[in-house]
């Protein structure tokens, strides 16, 4: 959708979302390639849009 490739996570046993406060889901978390969060809890696709091109700098 927005031209990038690399993992999606599946956390079956809620760690790794535990370990980023996760109180809800479905949360969306959009990380760059340094491991670094770049946005937390964007839910509309306009904010996961925006969240994902100012990752990319675009």
């Amino acid at each position: 959708m927005w031209g990038l490739e690399g993992t999606v996570l599946l956390d079956e046993t809620a760690e790794y979302a535990r370990s980023l406060g996760v109180r809800g889901v479905p949360t969306n978390v959009v990380v760059d390639v340094g491991a670094i969060v770049r946005a937390f809890g964007v839910s509309r696709l306009d904010e996961l849009d925006q969240a994902i091109d100012s990752m990319l700098q675009r």
